[in-house]
Parts: structure tokens; sequence; C-alpha cells
């Protein structure tokens, strides 16, 4: 089968905030601020994680080429979902959606 690697990141990076949402719903019913904290920290590495990915992208794609990347990209994503979903996996309340980015940009002449 074939997977199209540019297209990997832009969805992880685009559904990865809604699986956090859904918990920081669920945890701000209990008003549990240490919960609120981890939280958020939670967050600041699955950003970071989708940040090194966008390096290691850039890398592989950009003069490089360095194709010998591609599990590394592929691990930053594993990872931004990891600290997404948490110990449990965390979960999408829907269908992830298809990457905004591309509907914008496919617009344009």
């Amino acid at each position: 089968f074939f997977v199209d690697y540019g297209m990997t990141g832009l969805i992880v990076e685009q559904n990865y905030p809604k699986v956090i949402q859904a918990q920081y719903v669920n945890m701000k019913k209990h008003q549990d601020p240490v919960a609120e904290q981890e939280l958020l920290e939670r967050l600041h590495k699955a950003a970071e994680s989708m940040s090194d990915y966008n390096i290691i992208e850039n890398q592989i794609r950009g003069g490089e080429s360095n194709w010998s990347l591609l599990p590394t990209a592929g691990m930053f994503t594993v990872k931004c979902g990891y600290h997404a979903g948490g110990e449990t996996g965390g979960s999408l309340n829907s269908f992830p959606e298809f990457t905004a980015w591309m509907g914008k940009n496919s617009t344009m002449g």
C-alpha cells in the first residue's frame, strides 16, 4: 500500500489537540489544578514533538533529501500521539479530520 509521508504529519498536527481538548473538558469538570498542570505539560510535549517532526521533515524533503531520517519522522508522530493521549491512549470524539491546509492550498493557482 502507499502512504504519503508528508500527509501523516499534517493529519497528526491537525488532530492531536482534539485528543487533549476532550480530556481537558472532562478534567475541568473536576476542577483539579494538578491534573490541569499535567495536561498542559503533555500538550507542551506533544507540540514539541511536532516541532521536532517538522525539523526532520525539512531534512527529508529539503535540499538534503536525507530519506534515512524517515523512521525518525515516524517516531516523532507516534511520540506526539503518546503525549496527546497520555498513558491511557486518549481518543478522538469523531473521525480524524483531513488536513485543512490541503483544502486551503488546493485553491491557490
